[in-house]
């Protein structure tokens, strides 16, 4: 009898256990899918700029929900309005926003409520990590429109530098479907992030074969090396030559790095020679707190972007010549 009740109150104790670790697994689990890990934005392969956001389609991560048009512009809400001029931005990580900002708290969202009540809507178009290249190819592949009015290149100086078709490594933060379990999924970061080995059978991405040239390898995914400067000088010049050819307007805006080095020459000599409008921002930002608008050496913080969205606004004339928000 007391070896019989021993043994129940084991087994009770062992089933209490794996009942309290279940509850604890299945708790995370629903935590970390509110926080949006099994809903990150879905991209698609191309063979021409490397990758794209999947248009419409609408994510949520940490509470904010990036919304994706028809072309894969990133705006706010469903695409109901009645302005026909189209301002395209385009650029990288910087200019996109992340999924810490709300997209009508990026600069581009800002400077579109200055333009409401006007003729003309702001267009985010930028995609993380892209170069020079990446910008001038998808849009001419990919978001070009015969109504567009303006195209703007919001860009920081290692976007000259980087591989002309980001190399996308197996594991990396480009998703071609949605994970399966959010547990495994956070483990899947944590070793990418913490180790720099991502778990490659936890994750779905687009294959690592998305490159162009075989110069590109996995040696230089996430660095800039000076001898791609060149072909993104001469995808830049054929977006000048597209924008020239169809008539729209083109302009270029630079958000500096914190420690505000200075322009690379070959930069200013180029859009010199292709008679470009600058907007150089740096200028700007010398008695502001830099604590309050950069998160990293680059990158805004909300209050970066709205800085950055009231200087575009205040100084229109500058970066878009002849642009009649009227």
């Amino acid at each position: 009898m007391y070896t019989r009740a021993k043994r129940k109150q084991k087994t009770f104790e062992v089933l209490t256990v794996v009942a309290a670790l279940l509850m604890c697994l299945v708790a995370s689990e629903i935590g970390l899918r509110l926080y949006g890990l099994t809903d990150p934005v879905i991209y698609r392969a191309d063979p021409e700029f490397g990758y794209e956001p999947v248009p419409r389609q609408t994510v949520r991560q940490r509470w904010v929900e990036p919304v994706f048009d028809d072309r894969g512009f990133r705006v706010v809400g469903p695409e109901k309005d009645s302005r026909t001029g189209r301002l395209i931005f385009l650029g990288g990580s910087i200019t996109y926003g992340g999924t810490r900002i709300a997209t009508e708290d990026t600069f581009v969202g800002i400077l579109d409520r200055h333009l409401a009540g006007t003729d003309w809507r702001a267009y985010n178009g930028a995609v993380n990590s892209y170069s020079m290249a990446q910008m001038a190819h998808r849009y001419m592949r990919s978001l070009h429109r015969e109504q567009d009015g303006m195209v703007v290149v919001f860009f920081a100086e290692p976007d000259w530098t980087r591989p002309p078709v980001k190399f996308v490594i197996n594991g990396g933060p480009f998703y071609n479907r949605k994970p399966a379990c959010a547990l495994v999924e956070a483990a899947h970061l944590f070793s990418l992030l913490k180790f720099g080995r991502p778990l490659r059978e936890c994750g779905f991405r687009i294959p690592g074969d998305v490159t162009r040239g075989d110069e590109l390898t996995g040696r230089v995914a996430d660095i800039t090396l000076p001898h791609f400067f060149g072909v993104n000088r001469e995808a830049m010049l054929k977006l000048v030559a597209f924008c020239r050819d169809k008539d729209i307007p083109l302009s270029l805006v630079h958000w500096p790095r914190r420690d505000f080095t200075e322009l690379d020459e070959r930069i200013t000599r180029f859009i010199s020679e292709e008679s470009l409008p600058l907007f150089d921002i740096s200028p700007h930002l010398r008695e502001v707190d830099l604590d309050s608008i950069y998160m990293d050496v680059c990158h805004m913080t909300p209050e970066g972007h709205r800085v950055v969205g009231e200087l575009l606004w205040k100084h229109l004339d500058t970066w878009a010549p002849g642009l009649n928000p009227e």
